[in-house]
């Protein structure tokens, strides 16, 4: 159990528990904001935020930013980083429908309309997630299946846009959530400012 901080802490966060999130993980989402609103291509800036989290936020294997037709039940492919994975998914493909129909995020997505910051063990146990079809195609073709999900857009019970970190040696911690909480407000805006760029004033 995480230890709540002083009362002092708490008066300055309008006594408000905030996730613990290292100091160098705020510089690389300030630099990673600067330069994504500095884009204009919504392809670029999503390569760009793969890159950012996949190595240096999280120390992932893989990334992706994936869409979910909720009516539909299917997926497709936005960006998938390194090239080995992105190979095998490239942009703009169809999720396979058995990964998508099996897979543990999928089904809380279709059954709830909504799409949190969480690992997937945060959903079913560890064993269970081993057992499934959506954790064996992952391992064999992303050569990961720890999985971690942040939430980027959401048009209720339609379409979930979310950020997929994969990783093959371990899960992510407590504090890798922590981190994903803490960006995720950040992601979203990014994928509104993709979505609705700000007009230019008219030239007079």
């Amino acid at each position: 159990m995480r230890k709540r901080r002083g009362p002092l802490a708490d008066a300055f966060t309008g006594c408000v528990w905030m996730p613990r999130v290292p100091a160098r993980a705020y510089d690389q989402m300030l630099q990673l904001a600067e330069v994504v609103f500095a884009a204009h291509q919504p392809e670029d800036v999503w390569r760009l935020v793969c890159q950012e989290l996949q190595v240096s936020l999280f120390g992932a294997d893989v990334a992706a930013v994936i869409e979910i037709n909720i009516a539909a039940r299917a997926g497709t492919v936005i960006e998938m980083l390194p090239d080995p994975a992105a190979l095998t998914m490239p942009r703009g493909s169809a999720m396979p429908g058995d990964l998508v129909a099996d897979h543990p995020f999928s089904h809380h997505v279709f059954t709830t309309g909504t799409h949190p910051t969480m690992r997937v063990t945060d959903l079913v146990s560890s064993r269970e997630w081993r057992r499934t079809g959506a954790h064996a195609w992952m391992r064999e073709m992303m050569g990961a299946a720890n999985h971690l999900n942040i939430p980027l857009a959401e048009i209720p019970g339609r379409v979930s846009t979310g950020l997929s970190l994969l990783r093959a040696d371990r899960d992510f911690s407590d504090q890798d959530l922590d981190v994903a909480n803490r960006i995720a407000p950040l992601l979203a805006g990014m994928s509104r400012h993709l979505h609705h760029p700000a007009r230019e004033p008219p030239r007079n």
